[in-house]
């Protein structure tokens, strides 16, 4: 897990989270803005694992491929 989350904090820091800054300032209040960014963040790991786990089986069915 520690690869991965490497991999997300490169990924994460090339980004720029200017759209869910603007979407919580509309919250009322501090503490909501703090939560759904939290949870946007969260979500976001937990996609980029998903999708870097296909990719990673994707590559491996394709190594299998090559050696029939």
């Amino acid at each position: 897990m520690d690869i991965m989350q490497s991999l997300y904090s490169l990924w994460a820091s090339s980004r720029t989270p200017s759209q869910e800054t603007k979407v919580s300032q509309l919250l009322p209040d501090k503490e909501a803005q703090r939560q759904l960014c939290t949870y946007v963040e969260e979500a976001e790991k937990r996609a980029f694992a998903v999708g870097f786990k296909a990719a990673l089986g994707l590559v491996q069915q394709l190594d299998g491929v090559e050696d029939i």
